[in-house]
Order: C-alpha cells, then sequence, then structure tokens
C-alpha cells in the first residue's frame, strides 16, 4: 500500500526552504566535496543536492516535522510500528529539465523499507509519478509514502522544464535500519548538528 500525504508543514516554510535553495550552494557532480565522491561516481545520479549538515536549524526543524509525520503515515499503513527516517541522513535534491528523477526502486534496502518523497517546488512540468498503472502529479508538500520494492517501482515521466526540488526519506520496522550496511543500534535518532551532547 501506499499513501500521499498533504500539508505535512505550512506553505510559509515551504516558501522559506524555497528561499534558501536560490541562494545556497548545492554539491553537483562537477563541484563537490570528496564526501560525496561515491554518490556522483555513479552514472546514475542525475541531481545536486544540499546535505543536512548545510541546513540552518529553521529548516532542520521542518524536517523534523516531515520525519515524525512520516513515521506515523507508514505506521498507520503497515498497521506495525516503523522508526522514523534518520534525520541526519536528511538532504535537498535538485533535478534539472531533461531527466528522468526518482526511477524504479532501491533493490539494496532492506525488506520492509518505505521511501518517502516529500515536493519543495511544483513550479516544473512533467515529473509525473506513475505506480502500478495510476500517474500523480505531486504538488508543492505532498509527500509520497510508498514501499521501496519491485511492486511499487516508480516510473516518473521526463522533467521538461524547471528545477525540481525534492527531499527522499527511508524508514523501516522499528529495531531494523533502512541502510544497508548500517546496524540498527548504530543509528542516532535524534538532531547530530542542534543537539546539546555532554
Amino acid at each position: 500500500m501506499y499513501s500521499i500525504v498533504k500539508n505535512i508543514i505550512d506553505l510559509d516554510k515551504i516558501s522559506m526552504v524555497m528561499d534558501y535553495c536560490k541562494t545556497a550552494k548545492f554539491n553537483t557532480k562537477e563541484d563537490h566535496i570528496p564526501l560525496h565522491d561515491p554518490l556522483f561516481s555513479n552514472p546514475n545520479v542525475n541531481f545536486d543536492l544540499i546535505t543536512y549538515g548545510d541546513l540552518n536549524k529553521e529548516i532542520v526543524d521542518e524536517f523534523i516535522k516531515i520525519c515524525n509525520k512520516i513515521k506515523e503515515e507508514t505506521s498507520k499503513i503497515t498497521g506495525i510500528e516503523y522508526d522514523e527516517p534518520i534525520l541526519g541522513k536528511s538532504y535537498i535534491a535538485r533535478f534539472s529539465p531533461i531527466t528522468n528523477p526518482l526511477q524504479g526502486y532501491d533493490s539494496l534496502r532492506p525488506n520492509k523499507t518505505y521511501t518517502s518523497i516529500f515536493v519543495w517546488g511544483d513550479k516544473y512540468e512533467g515529473a509525473d509519478f506513475i505506480i502500478n498503472n495510476n500517474t500523480y502529479k505531486l504538488s508543492s508538500g505532498d509527500c509520497l509514502i510508498l514501499p521501496e520494492s519491485s511492486e511499487y517501482a516508480r516510473n516518473v515521466t521526463q522533467l521538461i522544464s524547471g528545477n525540481m526540488f525534492i527531499s527522499q526519506f527511508w524508514n523501516a520496522p522499528h529495531g531494523t535500519s533502512p541502510y544497508p550496511g548500517l546496524k540498527y543500534e548504530d543509528i542516532y535518532w535524534g538532531n547530530p548538528l542542534y543537539d546539546k551532547i555532554g
């Protein structure tokens, strides 16, 4: 099962994030920090991104709201307890025209992992999501929540014009890591940037 959740955060907060994106430096294939070498060496990566470590507290607070809502909605869809996505792995991705964003599914994710795609800005044409022969045009504030599996693989039409800004999240049943190679007990579930530690 999958769901499209609307209005997780206020439109004025979305506008605040979009204003930030107008002047923020995105990591690109041509200009990124060494930490992102593994990501941008992948030929299938067709986006630029701002990672969690570059976000100010006001934006991180909105990510916390989104993560909490994703946990609530995924638990509702499945009928079992899910954890929220890992806040410290949040990011904003920018897709440029003439790309096919977010195709297919991630076959490496652990069983029962869900993915959520949150749309920040919708001033673009194309990039319609097709899932099980149903077509959806996502708008600002929409969050598509669905299993990361072949049954719910995404077919996304080409982005024709404008930039598409999204954040993608992964979460899994309580006690399970949504990331291959990352043990559940090693995950920090808090706010690494702004929590007071010690």
